[in-house]
């Protein structure tokens, strides 16, 4: 199975990305992620898959990534994904800058997703 990764530039990120990945596992939906924002220790995010119309499910599933093994792939929209400190109660908003977005996060293979 293949999870073809397929984002756009904008709002939520500054850079475009396609990329396929080979995975063995079922992607599974998450609402979050340990993760460290650049330049930032490991924290726990809330994350969420982003699209032109806003916030979307995220998802993560094992692949192969050529040169690292085994990762753990966490992927949303067509316009990537969204984190945010992991207490937040603020709406997503790509205006607001206590949150940040990625086209998609490559996590080592025991990385904590849920």
């Amino acid at each position: 199975m293949y999870i073809e990764v397929d984002v756009e530039d904008g709002p939520n990120c500054d850079w475009s990305l396609v990329k396929m990945f080979e995975t063995k596992e079922r992607p599974y939906e998450i609402t979050r992620v340990m993760a460290s924002r650049p330049g930032s220790p490991l924290e726990l995010w809330q994350v969420t898959g982003w699209s032109e119309g806003g916030a979307m499910p995220a998802y993560a599933a094992h692949v192969s990534d050529s040169g690292e093994g085994m990762v753990l792939l966490v992927y949303g929209g067509n316009h990537g994904i969204r984190l945010k400190p992991g207490d937040s109660v603020d709406m997503w908003d790509v205006e607001d800058d206590t949150q940040w977005g990625e086209p998609c996060l490559l996590l080592p293979a025991e990385a904590y997703a849920e």
